[in-house]
């Protein structure tokens, strides 16, 4: 689950709470008319970027140091 708090200046701040976990995990990004970008995580970091629509973030996600990305769709819960 991510909790997102969209910010003036297009500025996106919020935690990343893993299932199962107590833990929560920083999130820090950006947002520029639909297009919305997240960095979750400090050192083992994720690189999200995607798109904002209809309450909706569609785009792909990265972990920094590995090859490859991730197609991902998240929705509001």
């Amino acid at each position: 689950t991510m909790d997102l708090t969209f910010h003036s200046g297009g500025i996106v701040r919020g935690y990343y709470h893993p299932g199962g976990h107590p833990s929560f995990v920083p999130i820090t990004g950006g947002r520029d008319g639909d297009r919305i970008w997240l960095n979750i995580g400090l050192s083992d970091r994720w690189t999200l970027n995607g798109h904002f629509h209809d309450g909706k973030i569609t785009g792909s996600a990265d972990r920094s140091g590995s090859a490859g990305a991730y197609s991902f769709v998240a929705t509001p819960g």
